[in-house]
């Protein structure tokens, strides 16, 4: 860290915390990360598995923070996502197993937003239940 603060980084760059920055502005760049990477958007399912837009089923990277997050909690952190959607990078398909990379936890306003451009209304039983169906 001392040689990239030597180079010209900032330290504040280097600490735990985003500072300098606002919730909104963090919520604005999160969007803004949807708009591009769209429609790299996978359902965290359990664990490490999760589902990608296609249907398909695939694990977390390792070298993913979110990896290393789940890890260290077990289910208690799990259950402390605040959304199951997330967009990634990066799509590895190696021997019939999908792994995701980089990914960014967003949350269903940023999904609807700024990752589709129609979405349709379906009643799934009479009166009981509407389900939202996200069309690109």
């Amino acid at each position: 860290m001392n040689t990239l603060v030597r180079a010209g980084f900032p330290r504040a760059a280097f600490e735990s915390s985003p500072s300098g920055y606002t919730q909104e502005e963090l919520d604005a760049l999160t969007g803004l990360l949807v708009t591009a990477y769209y429609p790299n958007i996978c359902l965290h399912k359990d664990k490490r598995l999760i589902q990608t837009n296609e249907g398909k089923v695939g694990i977390i990277h390792k070298g993913t923070v979110l990896y290393a997050y789940l890890k260290s909690g077990g289910n208690s952190l799990q259950a402390s996502l605040t959304s199951p959607f997330f967009v990634y990078t990066e799509k590895l398909a190696m021997r019939g197993l999908i792994t995701t990379r980089q990914m960014t936890m967003i949350s269903h306003l940023h999904l609807l937003l700024f990752g589709v451009q129609q979405v349709e209304f379906v009643q799934v039983q009479a009166g009981k239940c509407v389900m939202v169906v996200f069309i690109s």
